[in-house]
């Protein structure tokens, strides 16, 4: 059986060359640039390819790979927007995604965020940096045991979210379309107005599709509590940006934390020092200190990362080899 990977990116090379070393019966062929039309040639003779899209795959790759006799695709991550699933549908093709590669390292980033805002550290270093060491009233904190958070989207990672603010005695309330019963062991299910209206802390965890584009925008910032603090580690478009700078500017919003950015695609995983990014809005964000952003690192652990590489091959085999595999998105 052969695997052909693209997308191979540095850090992963040695986790590329680990995973080989435990399966010798299997032909692995790694490469660090994207699949295209242009280097569609080195899937040849491949049963399965493995990628790490960022940016939407080319909608003519499909039909090439058809060609090819690829029918399953396996993506390293969890988040699988990229992919044109009605084409897939179309041509027999199955997409796999690693809907559950660490759940706690963006549950632990998300906590450390939401505590960097809630203990006023960004005004505090401020203060610091002028040499201003007085306590005052703008920085006294709340603890997180005051708090409500809310959590919406109550899958993997927002459930191991949870249970960490539950652990420094939050009061953890949750919305999702489809409730879980592991769920309601740790937090109380409400709508979505419910929760806007009563949370301190309101972190996302759904995944990006038409009807949660921009989900937080100005009206729905308007129903939230005064000095809310917003944390999305999910997917920038649940964000209307610009909605968000104006609830800052009001005092409506805290902080926010924004570790994905809707126009990040050419831009996440890049090098751009000393370069004109082009782009107003980002850096606007990057220079308020009343927003800390991230560029969609928030799963980056060594536990992670390993599990991401080794998911998506071991996974994509067990469906060529048995038909079966828990993790094929378009069912």
């Amino acid at each position: 059986m052969k695997v052909v990977v693209f997308d191979k990116r540095e850090d992963e090379e040695k986790l590329f060359k680990i995973w080989q070393e435990k399966n010798p019966d299997i032909n692995l062929d790694v490469y660090s640039q994207a699949l295209t039309m242009d280097n569609i040639d080195l899937v040849k003779g491949a049963d399965t390819v493995c990628l790490s899209s960022v940016g939407k795959l080319d909608d003519r790759l499909y039909k090439a790979l058809k060609d090819l006799g690829i029918n399953v695709i396996s993506q390293r991550s969890a988040g699988f927007d990229m992919y044109n699933l009605d084409i897939m549908n179309e041509l027999g093709m199955k997409l796999i995604n690693v809907p559950s590669y660490s759940p706690n390292a963006i549950g632990e980033f998300v906590v450390a965020s939401a505590l960097f805002f809630s203990r006023n550290l960004n005004h505090i270093y401020e203060n610091v940096k002028n040499h201003d060491f007085r306590w005052q009233v703008p920085i006294l904190s709340k603890e997180i045991r005051t708090l409500t958070v809310g959590i919406v989207g109550t899958g993997r990672i927002g459930r191991a979210t949870a249970k960490l603010f539950k652990g420094l005695g939050a009061k953890i309330i949750g919305y999702d379309l489809f409730k879980s019963k592991e769920a309601e062991e740790i937090l109380e299910y409400v709508s979505l107005d419910q929760l806007y209206a009563q949370s301190d802390i309101i972190t996302f965890h759904v995944p990006a599709t038409d009807d949660n584009y921009h989900m937080v925008n100005e009206k729905s910032i308007a129903t939230m509590k005064d000095g809310v603090i917003l944390v999305n580690a999910a997917r920038g478009t649940i964000l209307d940006t610009k909605a968000v700078l104006k609830g800052l500017d009001s005092g409506k919003i805290k902080g926010a934390a924004l570790d994905v950015y809707e126009n990040e695609v050419n831009l996440v995983n890049t090098n751009k020092t000393g370069e004109n990014i082009n782009d107003d809005l980002l850096e606007e964000i990057i220079a308020r200190n009343d927003i800390v952003y991230t560029p969609h690192i928030a799963f980056y652990t060594e536990t992670a990362l390993d599990n991401l590489v080794s998911f998506a091959i071991d996974e994509s085999i067990k469906y060529l080899k048995t038909g079966k595999s828990d993790s094929i998105v378009n069912k």
